[in-house]
């Protein structure tokens, strides 16, 4: 059963990549079609997105009786990091690699992979503690994620005007529509119902054009460019090996030193901790000047074997 879900699940994204894939390389869409999307995406799509989903997903009272799973949760995403950043020097990763690899350990699909498989596993009682997740994927994703592949493209560009550089990509349009969304609900304002469809609209085309991207990206550099070196494979095994055991030592020790999860809680987490690489990590890797083509190929890989890992991790849990 739990086999089923996840293909369901995951099919509709590879058929995504697929339909992309097709349509460059019959030339149905032309050169600057993918450069367009990611402007698309990065500028208007992703700040609707953040801050839709912070409106209507955040809300500060959940943390009231959450707060073993809010810590545990976050020294995991911490070890995903210093994890990504050991194996980054001691494997010498070049520069322009490295942001990626630390995104790609740390930052999962949480929202259109990870929402969908934890209500259909778990039920909607799971969806409490995936909003403890999604709280502390979004500050990974858009303030730390951002942050590594920022300093990963200064360091690349030994002339670049660091400061200027760093107001400038730092204050994303997603990061700022995570700070005007994190104000809006302190607010305490509604969101106007025209104003709500109109972001509800923009935020429906991030993930599929998304995952176009990536079809795209693949034809433009050839299937060829997945290569399994010992970079693809570090991040295949962090993303889906990895991250799951570190979430479950941090959860089995931390619950013996803050306090019970309850089995829920505990089931969700380690789900959410295997799930794929974020779908837009191609577009902010293009926006960062980082390797897009790596990024792409982790995204598909992790995609595909996903239904390997989520099959182990429901044997484990006993789902």
């Amino acid at each position: 059963m739990g086999v089923l879900i996840s293909v369901e699940n995951i099919m509709p994204l590879l058929i995504l990549i697929v339909i992309g894939f097709v349509l460059r390389r019959q030339d149905i869409v032309g050169d600057g079609v993918g450069s367009g999307i990611s402007k698309l995406l990065m500028q208007v799509a992703l700040p609707a997105a953040v801050f839709l989903a912070i409106y209507r997903y955040l809300r500060f009272d959940i943390f009231q009786g959450l707060f073993t799973g809010f810590i545990l949760v976050a020294l995991a995403i911490t070890i995903w990091f210093a994890a990504a950043y050991l194996w980054c020097r001691l494997a010498s990763v070049r520069r322009g690699r490295r942001g990626v690899l630390l995104n790609i350990f740390a930052n999962p699909n949480v929202v259109f992979v990870g929402m969908p498989v934890c209500t259909a596993l778990l039920g909607d009682q799971s969806v409490l503690y995936f909003l403890v997740f999604f709280i502390w994927n979004n500050i990974s994703t858009w303030i730390l994620g951002e942050c590594f592949l920022l300093q990963d493209q200064m360091e690349q560009d030994r002339y670049a005007n660091k400061r200027r550089l760093r107001v400038k990509n730092f204050l994303s349009p997603p990061l700022l529509g995570l700070i005007c969304g994190s104000i809006w609900i302190a607010a305490g304002i509604a969101l106007p119902p025209l104003c709500e469809k109109t972001l509800s609209l923009l935020a429906a085309m991030v993930t599929p054009l998304s995952l176009l991207y990536i079809g795209i990206i693949l034809a433009e550099s050839g299937l060829k460019s997945i290569r399994f070196d010992g970079d693809l494979a570090a991040a295949v095994i962090g993303r889906l090996v990895a991250a799951p055991l570190i979430m479950y030592f941090v959860l089995f020790f931390g619950e013996s030193l803050i306090g019970s999860l309850g089995r829920m809680q505990f089931n969700t987490y380690m789900i959410m901790s295997a799930l794929p690489v974020m779908a837009v990590l191609p577009i902010l890797s293009n926006e960062f000047h980082g390797d897009t083509p790596f990024a792409t190929a982790a995204v598909t890989v992790t995609t595909v074997f996903f239904l390997f890992s989520l099959t182990v991790v429901i044997a484990f849990l006993g789902l």
